[in-house]
């Protein structure tokens, strides 16, 4: 699995490739190494897993507390329709069918993140907010 880490306190973003550790320990503790030192730990930093799906647009990975804008083609009006969405849990093979995919008729593109984005939550459907993958 990807995972990557909010700094609360920095207000940082790292995705796990980009630095060489993520310890665990017991009782959910974690912490995130840039080499030698401390990024974040379970205290001061929020812990993401990739939900193993892809946008259909970059090619990027989309995480839990992603905000991604989904379309479905309807072959009526000629156009997409589309919603924003929060990623707010992981469920394999349950979702919004953009996701992951690259099917004709679905698009999902991740437009930004709750932590680094807090603008984009107010414009998301309601429905978001219990939106599984």
């Amino acid at each position: 699995y990807r995972f990557r880490v909010f700094n609360k306190d920095t207000k940082e973003m790292a995705y796990i490739s980009d630095y060489p550790s993520l310890l665990f320990e017991e009782r959910g503790r974690w912490f995130a190494m840039n080499g030698d030192k401390l990024f974040c730990n379970y205290m001061n930093g929020i812990l993401m897993r990739s939900t193993g799906c892809i946008g259909t647009h970059r090619a990027r990975d989309i995480f839990v507390g992603d905000i991604c804008q989904n379309g479905i083609w309807d072959a009526d009006s000629g156009r997409y329709n589309y919603r924003m969405e929060i990623v707010t849990e992981y469920e394999h093979g349950n979702g919004f069918p953009g996701l992951g995919s690259n099917r004709d008729g679905y698009t999902c593109e991740v437009i930004g993140n709750i932590y680094e984005n807090p603008e984009l939550v107010k414009q998301c459907t309601p429905m978001s907010y219990s939106f599984i993958l």
